[in-house]
């Protein structure tokens, strides 16, 4: 399990941007989608300038992102709190993946660089778009 406290403040502010998002669109658990999504648009951030850098088109990643949190189930009747979103499988293992990128690299925090990193080795539309993005 990640400790939070290994977790860069950008990296924890995406977290927790992430998990309101998923709150507003109603969904129940937070997955790599929204959170890449958030990072691309992280102000003062630096994982779109990284993209950019690589030649990626960004339009073209938040469309394909957007377009696949639009196929997230939604949770309705009652309403859902934070409390009761969390995160996705997914988005835990490709947290542990960044914390191993850390560790390899010698860093004592969790970045968004890492994230970015553990990201583009998931099999899901996210690394998909990070893959064919360069």
């Amino acid at each position: 399990m990640i400790r939070p406290e290994k977790l860069t403040l950008k990296t924890q502010e995406a977290l927790q941007t992430a998990q309101r998002e998923a709150e507003k669109r109603n969904h129940q658990q937070v997955d790599l989608e929204q959170l890449l999504l958030v990072l691309i648009h992280q102000e003062g951030g630096i994982i779109r300038p990284v993209l950019q850098k690589l030649g990626a088109n960004i339009d073209v990643i938040r469309q394909g992102l957007e377009e696949e949190i639009k196929r997230i189930p939604q949770v309705t009747g009652g309403g859902i709190s934070s409390g009761q979103i969390y995160l996705s499988p997914r988005l835990i293992q490709t947290l542990e993946k960044a914390e191993k990128e850390a560790d390899f690299l010698k860093d004592d925090y969790i970045s968004t660089e890492h994230l970015l990193i553990a990201m583009s080795e998931d099999p899901g539309v996210a690394g998909k778009l990070l893959k064919s993005h360069g």
